[in-house]
């Protein structure tokens, strides 16, 4: 039986204590003028004994729940309930939302979370994400290295109300956390049914219509995803599939947002959108799909195959053309790229390149996310008229599926673009891959390349 303690211990005093210091340095501002009104954030943190976070985090009832694993930065995150949540039912309001708040302007606060690849949710499923929800947390706890946990607390102080209230109402909170000390439990998962959509005869038909699309010159590449539904026998837990996990998704970003109790979305995403430093800026191009081979020797001549492919650097191309163009719209001056490379993941090997520019110095991140996204990587190319045929070929909503997924701070951003994912309701897996079709895909190939990705990540998920 897992130990769970109440956060009654010696970390949480001190940091209930430094959470009362924050409000006692406040409240003799406030004293001093006491008409003031507006909102002020502190952000408090201590060092506790290291956490197994994905335990810590499943135990907790306080929603929404975020688990952030940086790709290169070898960070863990989890957070907590939300102190402000931007979020809208169309993506063209989120710039406005986010330059409204002066909350993003707080040194090292970041808001977690992510948009929808179209400008609004059709489906149900996707109801309680929203076209957009970023929160910024009321509690964060972060692992950097392997002998501690940083314990922060966002305290949101409003100084046209009673600030002795506030503080107690921010202890009870955090008098609420439960702590774990034992890893999450492994659940694998035990699947009854599973359904795709679309099948593999309606794949066939879509794939050829799409390259028929591509010969009359309607787009260069269109990206065709695939919905597979796995109902399972018991009720799903996405944060014991990402434990299931582990270290073993390299190179991969890991991230789960869980808006309520019933519904999570979460992956296990090789591909960055872009990294933002200050104003210096990363972006990446992924593009082409194989299996990384049973030999040393074999992974060699496999990814000697899939630099010199055709096909698949045609697909890398238009990604990285696109990237090109985003980058010049942006007013963007770009520094270097890179020769296009192997990328290695647990059980596949991808095409890539990463091109790095520097942004103006009146950047805006949600003008960045939403030129960038989505790549056509995701979507296709030309961008919009390959986007303006997707809908024709999908019977399903992407939802946040393809999209981007990841923080936004005043000084670094970061994103990743959330493919190999899966959305979770009760005992229902809803699992979201795709593939870049161009001149000279084969359904077959296509179909093969979908299956390759998905027995991937179950295969990941199954493991113990």
């Amino acid at each position: 039986m897992t130990n769970m303690t109440p956060c009654i211990d010696d970390e949480i005093e001190l940091i209930t204590k430094a959470v009362e210091n924050e409000f006692s340095s406040v409240s003799k501002y406030y004293n001093s003028k006491p008409n003031s009104s507006g909102i002020i954030i502190k952000r408090t943190s201590v060092s506790i004994t290291k956490k197994d976070l994905l335990s810590w985090l499943d135990k907790q009832y306080i929603y929404p729940k975020v688990y952030w694993y940086s790709r290169d930065m070898n960070q863990e995150t989890v957070c907590a309930g939300s102190i402000h949540t931007i979020t809208g039912t169309h993506v063209k309001n989120l710039k406005k939302e986010f330059n409204s708040t002066a909350m993003l302007h707080t040194p090292k606060c970041r808001y977690f979370g992510g948009l929808s690849f179209e400008s609004k949710i059709e489906s149900p499923d996707w109801n309680p994400f929203a076209a957009y929800q970023f929160v910024l947390p009321e509690f964060e706890l972060i692992n950097k290295n392997d002998y501690e946990t940083i314990f922060v607390c966002n305290v949101k102080i409003d100084l046209s109300k009673n600030l002795n209230e506030q503080k107690i109402d921010y202890c009870n909170d955090l008098s609420r956390l439960i702590f774990a000390t034992n890893p999450l439990e492994s659940l694998p998962l035990e699947i009854e049914s599973r359904i795709d959509l679309p099948n593999q005869k309606d794949w066939n038909v879509k794939i050829d219509s799409i390259l028929d699309a591509i010969e009359n010159g309607l787009f260069n590449k269109l990206v065709l995803a695939r919905e597979t539904t796995l109902r399972c026998k018991n009720k799903i837990n996405a944060l014991s599939l990402l434990a299931d996990i582990g270290d073993r998704a390299l190179n991969s970003y890991r991230f789960h947002f869980q808006p309520t109790p019933e519904t999570a979305f979460f992956g296990i995403s090789p591909e960055r959108l872009f990294l933002r430093d200050k104003n210096k800026i990363s972006v990446e191009a992924i593009a082409g799909t194989s299996h990384r081979g049973n030999t040393k020797n074999h992974e060699i001549q496999i990814s000697e195959k899939l630099l010199k492919s055709e096909k698949v650097n045609r697909e890398h191309h238009y990604v990285v053309k696109n990237v090109k163009q985003v980058l010049n719209d942006l007013d963007a001056k770009i520094e270097s790229e890179n020769q296009p490379e192997i990328m290695k993941l647990h059980q596949l090997l991808h095409l890539f390149k990463e091109i790095t520019a520097r942004l103006p110095e009146d950047n805006n991140d949600i003008d960045t996310l939403t030129t960038l996204h989505p790549t056509p990587a995701v979507g296709g190319y030309p961008r919009q008229n390959a986007l303006s045929h997707i809908e024709n070929f999908e019977e399903f909503d992407r939802g946040w599926y393809a999209s981007p997924i990841g923080w936004i701070g005043k000084d670094e951003t970061e994103f990743a673009v959330a493919i190999r994912s899966g959305l979770t309701k009760g005992n229902i897996l809803k699992i979201y891959n795709g593939a870049g079709i161009v001149k000279g895909s084969t359904a077959n190939d296509e179909w093969a390349e979908i299956e390759m990705k998905y027995s991937s990540v179950i295969s990941l998920i199954n493991s113990s």
